[in-house]
């Protein structure tokens, strides 16, 4: 109202500025709400022609999309924003925190929900699980590619640290009778494969 009162001629009452200034916000929110309320109204054509146009040149043009990026960098720079989106964050962190104690909270349920719903789709679907095996071979793949200077020295530090002893033990418990039946195995095949030489070196001779 003062805007309105200070933008008209001092004469003019202020219940004819009233007047003005209701029957403004009765048309802009009569016209809104016709805006809203029509999938076909010109105005969200309008706005839908220029949304697409506006994708394209920031895909295109590097120009814009540098500014784009100035004025990103500017709006997140902002104390405010900040403090905004850290507050936000904590509050999102601790909900999903709070939820994630909670067996009965909607956020487990959808979770859990979730996952048996993707293991049954791998279960029943065999063309679903060829691309997930091929998704995971392709993903361990690079990271053997990127990573493995570092898994062979962390192999390498773990075998190191192991003692023989106690490692032997620990073998004998897990594996039991499975390692009396390799230990045999490899005395046999050892005995067979000396006779073998043997054999041919006297045939030789």
């Amino acid at each position: 109202l003062e805007a309105v009162m200070q933008s008209s001629p001092w004469w003019v009452p202020k219940a004819v500025d009233q007047a003005v200034l209701d029957r403004a916000i009765t048309v802009a929110n009569r016209f809104i709400a016709d805006v809203a309320g029509r999938r076909d109204h010109p105005l969200r054509h309008h706005i839908d022609r220029v949304a697409a146009d506006m994708v394209v040149r920031l895909r295109e043009d590097p120009v814009l999309l540098a500014r784009g990026e100035d004025l990103k960098r500017d709006i997140l720079a902002q104390d405010a924003v900040q403090t905004y989106l850290t507050g936000l964050w904590e509050g999102t962190k601790q909900s999903i925190l709070t939820q994630a104690d909670d067996p009965a909270s909607g956020l487990r349920r959808r979770v859990e929900s979730s996952i048996a719903g993707m293991a049954r789709s791998l279960r029943t679907d065999p063309e679903l699980r060829a691309r997930v095996e091929e998704w995971l071979e392709r993903i361990a793949g690079e990271l053997v590619d990127r990573f493995q200077d570092e898994f062979s020295e962390l192999v390498k530090a773990t075998v190191d640290r192991w003692d023989a002893t106690e490692t032997g033990e620990q073998l004998e418990m897990l594996l039991g009778r499975d390692l009396q039946f390799v230990r045999i195995n490899g005395t046999v095949v050892g005995g067979l494969a000396g006779l073998a030489i043997y054999s041919v070196a006297r045939l030789i001779a």
